[in-house]
């Protein structure tokens, strides 16, 4: 991956690239969760959000799942009806859980936010152990990133692990 940032105090390496027509997005999280999630908002946080969910069944043999969600305020997010993310891998393994995955720039989804060229946007991870349940402040990071520069410029603006 091109573009890199720390997020969680540390604890996260998020990962992207843009092509063309697609970002796929790489995310590393120390430790072993159930779940980790991206999402694009218009302010940063959970308002407004489009979010990717992988999720890690703890059934043997069940493989990693990826759910496109949306959330127009600081709720569990809702599943969205058209599910836009491909999960391209994911794993848990050595006390790092990692899961890479890709989605259009532009889905044409009115639940899903375009990847702005040459433009900031709030970027919100999280993680946890229990799906639907709410995550630690620790378990969270934000960001404003420029994902989809028209140049080869630095594509990080800003970054915190502020809660949403």
């Amino acid at each position: 991956f091109p573009n890199c940032v720390p997020l969680a105090q540390s604890r996260v390496g998020l990962h992207w690239r843009v092509s063309a027509e697609n970002i796929t997005f790489g995310i590393e999280v120390t430790g072993t969760w159930n779940w980790v999630a991206i999402g694009l908002s218009e302010a940063g946080g959970m308002k407004g959000m489009d979010a990717a969910v992988v999720r890690f069944s703890q059934q043997p043999g069940s493989a990693p799942t990826i759910t496109d969600v949306w959330s127009e305020d600081s709720v569990r997010p809702a599943t969205d009806s058209i599910q836009d993310w491909r999960l391209l891998a994911a794993s848990q393994a050595n006390n790092m859980t990692t899961a890479t995955f890709t989605r259009k720039v532009d889905t044409c989804d009115n639940q899903d936010h375009r990847v702005l060229q040459d433009a900031p946007q709030p970027v919100t991870i999280a993680f946890g152990s229990i799906w639907g349940v709410q995550h630690l402040a620790d378990n969270r990071g934000q960001a404003t990133l420029t994902l989809n520069p028209s140049s080869k410029t630095n594509s990080s603006s800003s970054s915190s692990n502020s809660s949403s």
